[in-house]
């Protein structure tokens, strides 16, 4: 299964070296030595640490994609990330990654941007309060349809290039679980 790790994201570009909240973790994969982590990112620099300790960290000296001990910071801009730690063969690649919320219940489909969703754990995304149209809404990755989510049947339950989702007006609190394919789309206001 997916689990935390002992690894983590440490930087003026996650949480102020430190002294601004724990370290952004790593989750196990399938395989081995592999970890991934989700982050959302400031302007920064960044080094990946084993415990929230600096007896063991990585950074990159050349900025080549190669992690060295003891290397140099990794510099970064203000987004949301996906970031894979390959200890196999100690590589990194850092790719733009977020889930938004997209529809004429929102964002005349994507006349602007979509809502972003906030990773809390790994696979669960919130969007804490979400104002709505009448409409329709979907779930999608970096404001693109390769990979959009929506409800056939209205069940429930995420469906891979599904139905559109009916929304009325108001403000919502939606819950997103990817790994169990699911969500909640409640009505606050």
């Amino acid at each position: 299964g997916i689990e935390p790790s002992m690894w983590g994201i440490v930087g003026s570009g996650y949480n102020d070296w430190g002294s601004a909240g724990l370290d952004g973790v790593f989750y196990t994969t399938s395989e081995e030595n592999v970890f991934v982590a989700y982050a959302n990112l400031i302007d920064g620099e960044i080094k990946f640490r084993a415990n929230n300790d600096w007896g063991t960290n990585y950074g990159d000296t050349g900025a080549d994609g190669t992690l060295d001990d003891g290397g140099d910071n990794i510099a970064v801009t203000a987004g949301s990330y996906k970031i894979t730690m390959n200890l196999n063969d100690n590589t990194y690649t850092m790719e733009p990654f977020s889930w938004g919320i997209v529809g004429s219940g929102y964002n005349d489909w994507g006349a602007t941007p979509d809502y972003s969703f906030t990773q809390v754990q790994p696979d669960v995304y919130m969007a804490e309060i979400v104002t709505m149209l009448d409409g329709e809404i979907k779930f999608r990755v970096n404001e693109d349809w390769g990979t959009n989510y929506g409800d056939t049947g209205a069940d429930g339950t995420l469906d891979d290039g599904g139905d559109n989702i009916a929304v009325a007006a108001g403000l919502y609190r939606v819950k997103m679980d990817v790994a169990n394919g699911t969500y909640e789309l409640n009505k606050i206001q």
